[in-house]
């Protein structure tokens, strides 16, 4: 009677086993199940396509010698080669600059990323290179005395960095501001020197270079598509222990490859992360996020509603960005192009007229501006402007706290040298031409 009753609970503890281990097979199988979703057809690339010219461009840069100071990219500081050493090397590097110009003609769209393979856009070092390859040829043209022709070169490296981004991912939407800099930093200081005529058809370009910036919200649109797509990707070729092996070697704060084996421990922590919840639950989560942050883009800067929380599972925390940072750095950008569009039609107008106008609107009234440019950092409305005198006036944007200071600039004294006028993401005070502007 008692071994009846041993056999018949080990028969009930093996019944109770096996459905424990059929339903964590079950359950497994859910979790690991790759979502059966259909993306987005990619825009199709124009045909020809600028991005083709600017990384041919790319590969046939010559590089100067740093040993003599003839550089591509001179920075202050750096001994400065003969004006013979230099044109020897504006020559050499003509092919590159002749290349680069021809895709001008041509719509700039860069190729999607669909997978973990896939580039994220051009070689990114070259491409600033390049910037500076124009601004090299601008400062040696301004040495020789032709300021127009140096403005000139130094648009050609803003109208690069603006198109840089169309099609890109965040990355490239950042190192395209940063060419873009480049270019506008000269313009600010070559900006004294242009007679009226030269300072009209530069506001002219800028006006032309404008409406091809690519929006923060779309540039964050085309990270979703492309983080989908990678996300899937890696979930139809990988079982989760690959997976969490390979998002283990993963630097946490730069999200890069570090290129050596992860820890045991780190892959099994990453692993057991995996598991707590479905691959469909992953993708589904990332998906919302992402759409949050498009729509939170959508609105003014000065007005979008907080951040949503980022999905806390490890293969979102890898494709994740700084995205707040980045709507700050992008709309930076467009701020500095108002102002010094702006300013640049103000030196004309009073060398035409002996004095500065009374509002912008008068730019615009007179055929000095198509429009008068929005102010990015406001809810609403065109930059801030007020004439002091015939001879002196303010040009100002709000900044990024929202808020008119009347033109106080934005001021750390504590940064001390260069950084003290520098505009960051939680300053106070207003973005004032010439004070707060590169």
């Amino acid at each position: 009677m008692g071994r009846g009753r041993g056999r018949s609970r080990a028969k009930k503890g093996l019944l109770i086993g096996g459905v424990v281990v059929a339903g964590l097979a079950l359950w497994a199988q859910a979790v690991g199940r790759t979502p059966q979703v259909v993306l987005p057809v990619p825009t199709p690339l124009p045909r020809p396509n600028a991005y083709d010219f600017s990384v041919k461009a790319g590969e046939i840069e010559v590089r100067g010698d740093e040993k003599t100071g003839a550089t591509t990219s001179p920075e202050r500081g750096e001994p400065v080669a003969p004006l013979d050493a230099r044109l020897a090397l504006l020559k050499a590097n003509t092919p590159a600059l002749r290349t680069l110009r021809q895709g001008f003609a041509h719509p700039y769209r860069q190729p999607p990323v669909r997978s973990f393979d896939d580039p994220f856009g051009p070689d990114l070092a070259k491409m600033r290179a390049l910037a500076l390859l124009l601004t090299f040829e601008g400062g040696l043209r301004a040495e020789q005395g032709d300021a127009g022709g140096a403005a000139n070169s130094y648009l050609d490296a803003v109208r690069f960095g603006v198109d840089l981004p169309n099609g890109g991912p965040l990355i490239t939407g950042l190192v395209g501001v940063a060419c873009e800099a480049i270019g506008r930093q000269r313009l600010w200081e070559i900006a004294p020197k242009l007679s009226a005529k030269e300072a009209r058809a530069v506001t002219r370009r800028l006006e032309q270079i404008e409406p091809r910036r690519t929006d923060y919200a779309d540039t964050l649109l085309t990270e979703k598509h492309g983080g989908q797509a990678t996300m899937l990707e890696q979930f139809r070729k990988k079982g989760t222990v690959a997976l969490a092996r390979e998002l283990a070697t993963l630097d946490p704060e730069l999200n890069l490859d570090m290129d050596e084996a992860a820890p045991v421990w780190e892959t099994i922590k990453v692993g057991a992360r995996l598991m707590t919840r479905s691959r469909s639950r992953i993708f589904r989560d990332y998906s919302a996020y992402m759409d949050a942050l498009v729509a939170r883009a959508r609105q003014p800067y000065a007005v979008e509603p907080p951040a949503p929380p980022a999905p806390d599972d490890p293969m979102s925390e890898y494709l994740a960005g700084i995205y707040d940072q980045g709507r700050f750095v992008v709309e930076g950008a467009r701020v500095q192009e108002a102002l010094l569009t702006t300013h640049l039609v103000l030196l004309a107008y009073r060398a035409e007229r002996g004095t500065y106008p009374a509002s912008l609107d008068a730019l615009v009234r007179d055929g000095y501006l198509a429009r008068v440019p929005d102010d990015p950092f406001a809810p609403s409305g065109p930059l801030r402007y007020r004439r002091v005198s015939d001879t002196r006036c303010v040009l100002y944007s709000v900044g990024p706290d929202g808020r008119d200071d009347g033109g106080t600039a934005i001021d750390d004294p504590a940064a001390g040298g260069s950084k003290r006028h520098r505009v960051e993401v939680d300053s106070r005070g207003d973005i004032v031409a010439r004070v707060n502007t590169g």
